[in-house]
């Protein structure tokens, strides 16, 4: 049970998603979950004495503040990234006292934070940038939340002391491209922390730094279903062949990239940040995740035959085990904004959202991205005049709005928004449907491509090697996958836009028949796939 080398990190995702849980429908158990580990915390705290609680016993802090420092890259003082598993900690405490209410979880965050910087006190800035070596998490973002939660500016100021990674945020504010050959999950939560700085303290260079990584990230390093990464690296998206490799897109970092979005959006209120986290949400969180219980993706493959490896349910607790925990509640969190007298539906699956200042409850009721239309009703205690803006996805060749089954214009504007005016009535009800095209993304080479079907990725189905036991049809605990050694089909075309026309529609929703050099396959979304092996990249016949 959680017994990883980085133990404590999926204590505090969970702490985390039972707020968030708790704060979105009022789960009752949710919420005497998350007080009742929060109690425990506090007590452990307690005991010890010095203010100090987490998984790994406070050796390693120890030493830190007698001086020593024994940095690598996942390691601190011989122990596997202890910053990076106790910011899950500060960060389900915070969660705690933001979303569930709970006052102890401050305190213990409080006294938590006040320890480590007692620690870090005797380092010079030599010794805290090697300390910074080691992967850390989001050790800023969390110093300057608490911050915020405490009226106590040391916090922030012992973030940016302790915690301000000279070398990449120092990069990142420059606007200088240093990514090849780093490891990619170290940084996004070191840039959610500049995305605070600016948000608590006005800083402009932290916010050109977010702005930058966030661009470079979601434009020039992703794959076709909005993950990065391959063995958890940047690295040249010019280099095919690294593409084309089995452990491509650590979910954890897109678990990451989907909370940066949010900060993007909140800046400049464009669509933008909302059609990456759309693609990312389906194409690779969601999709990475099984149908029994426990069952999260740690890589999903997207350039060569391979199948979902999933944990298990008591005995993997890797680190996209602690962030799988969280990622349900999160889609919510990006489904709507408010700002002023507006509301902005911002994704179509079915959700719900209540605001108190107008009034409002609104549905979303749809089956997408299964289905190409959403249904949504107001509901109003009183008749208000707002603006509703319904997101135009990047992907939607044409998009009919209706208003109480009549037709208004559909014409998005600067900000990539559909705004409709109006005074609104109890029991109001839009109906939105787009034209769901079929096109294409093709890798630098030119030579291989992968299909969408609107929002979806599509995947080709690649029947398991004759004779051999189906490796996917069990659970696994390796989240590094055998590659499995089933031909590619080739695609029988020189272009993307030829092979689409010879597309055929199958039975289910989001399936196709393409054809091969060698005759026909299977194209069905990467998200329905669960036990099939599959391929997203396919070669083109050039």
């Amino acid at each position: 049970w959680e017994a990883r080398d980085i133990a404590g990190h999926s204590l505090g995702h969970y702490l985390s998603a039972l707020a968030m849980m708790y704060a979105h429908d009022g789960d009752k158990k949710a919420k005497e979950r998350c007080d009742y580990i929060v109690d425990e915390l506090a007590k452990c705290q307690d005991k010890l004495g010095t203010g100090y609680v987490h998984a790994e016993d406070e050796g390693w802090l120890n030493q830190l503040e007698r001086g020593q420092v024994r940095a690598q890259a996942f390691n601190l003082n011989g122990v596997w990234v202890p910053f990076y598993s106790i910011h899950k900690v500060f960060a389900g405490l915070r969660d705690a006292y933001r979303l569930a209410g709970n006052k102890k979880a401050l305190d213990v965050e409080r006294k938590l934070a006040d320890r480590v910087i007692a620690a870090l006190n005797n380092l010079n800035e030599n010794q805290v940038q090697t300390m910074l070596r080691a992967e850390h998490g989001g050790m800023l973002e969390v110093m300057v939340d608490l911050a915020e939660d405490t009226g106590d500016k040391k916090y922030s100021e012992a973030g940016r002391k302790f915690f301000f990674d000279n070398r990449i945020l120092g990069a990142m504010e420059e606007q200088r491209d240093i990514f090849n050959g780093i490891h990619a999950n170290t940084q996004i939560p070191k840039i959610a922390g500049l995305a605070r700085l600016y948000e608590v303290e006005g800083d402009e260079k932290a916010k050109t730094g977010a702005e930058y990584f966030f661009t470079e990230v979601s434009t020039k390093r992703s794959y076709a279903n909005g993950g990065h990464s391959e063995s958890e690296h940047f690295y040249d998206m010019n280099d095919v062949a690294r593409t084309l490799k089995p452990n491509t897109a650590e979910t954890c970092n897109s678990y990451n990239m989907v909370k940066l979005a949010m900060h993007m959006f909140e800046w400049n209120q464009n669509s933008t940040p909302m059609d990456f986290a759309e693609k990312v949400t389906l194409n690779h969180i969601a999709a990475n995740i099984g149908h029994e219980p426990g069952e999260y993706g740690y890589f999903l493959s997207l350039g060569s035959p391979h199948y979902k490896v999933f944990s298990t349910e008591f005995n993997s607790w890797w680190c996209c085990v602690g962030s799988g925990m969280e990622n349900p509640e999160r889609y919510t969190e990006i489904s709507f904004a408010t700002s002023g007298d507006s509301v902005a539906v911002n994704q179509y699956w079915a959700a719900e959202l209540n605001d108190a200042k107008l009034g409002l409850e609104l549905a979303v009721d749809s089956k997408f991205p299964l289905s190409n239309k959403a249904d949504i009703v107001l509901g109003l205690k009183s008749a208000k005049t707002f603006a509703l803006d319904l997101r135009k996805p990047a992907w939607a060749k044409t998009m009919t709005v209706k208003v109480n089954g009549k037709t208004v214009p559909a014409d998005a504007d600067e900000r990539g928004y559909v705004a409709i005016s109006r005074k609104w009535q109890n029991g109001d009800k839009v109906q939105v449907e787009f034209e769901f095209p079929l096109y294409s993304e093709v890798l630098p080479d030119g030579k291989h491509v992968a299909f969408f079907y609107g929002p979806l990725l599509l995947a080709a189905v690649i029947p398991p090697a004759e004779g051999k036991a189906d490796p996917a049809l069990r659970r696994y605990n390796d989240q590094w996958g055998p590659e499995t050694h089933e031909p590619i089909p080739t695609v029988d075309a020189a272009d993307a836009e030829t092979a689409i026309k010879a597309f055929k529609p199958g039975k289910e929703f989001g399936e196709f028949t393409a054809k091969s050099t060698t005759g026909e396959f299977t194209l069905m979304p990467l998200f329905n796939v669960y036990h099939e092996h599959y391929c997203a990249y396919l070669p083109l016949n050039k």
